[in-house]
């Protein structure tokens, strides 16, 4: 569970390389990036010269706190308690000194309504994490995260929101533009 904050590979620079085609005709005003490594780049890399990129660890990944880098078999055996109440509450459980799903969705709830009612901000792109993203487009698509187990995201893949008035409709979830 977790995560780290590597490089890109050579596999992850050429889904970079489809986005950045993908997105090359769209009129996109800003690409926004969690502010690790690898959306860092992933963000560089779509927005090329010609668009904004900017920072936000509002789309941080979901913080697992004491359960980074430990497999799920590992946090079963080794917190057996903290897994169960986990597995019938997982909405609302934090691992120790880690952040909620719950928690998570608000704080990617927070920056995407920010990000998206900027004064300037038409369409944007945001380079955020699995976990964080499941969150957004759960709470986004279902009006709650107690169907996040039924949003897949797999890597680099597209998610489109639209706003129509006042509303965000979710168009499409979890697109492959890479092959």
């Amino acid at each position: 569970m977790g995560y780290g904050d590597s490089e890109l590979h050579k596999d992850g620079l050429a889904q970079c390389e489809a986005l950045s085609a993908y997105f090359s005709g769209k009129k996109i005003s800003v690409v926004i990036h969690s502010g690790s490594k690898q959306a860092a780049r992933t963000a560089e890399i779509i927005a090329g010269n010609r668009i904004p990129v900017v920072a936000d660890t509002g789309f941080a990944e979901l913080n697992p706190g004491d359960w980074n880098g430990k497999s799920f078999d590992e946090i079963k055996i080794t917190f057996p308690e903290q897994y169960e109440t986990m597995i019938k509450n997982t909405p609302c459980f934090s691992p120790p000194n880690g952040e909620s799903l719950r928690s998570c969705c608000n704080r990617m709830l927070g920056a995407f309504f920010s990000a998206a009612n900027a004064e300037k901000t038409q369409n944007m792109v945001i380079v955020s994490h699995f976990h964080a993203l499941r969150c957004l487009v759960s709470a986004l698509y279902f009006s709650d995260i107690g169907r996040i187990s039924a949003i897949n995201q797999d890597n680099c893949c597209v998610n489109v929101v639209e706003k129509i008035g006042s509303e965000f409709i979710v168009k499409s979830i979890n697109k492959i533009v890479y092959c």
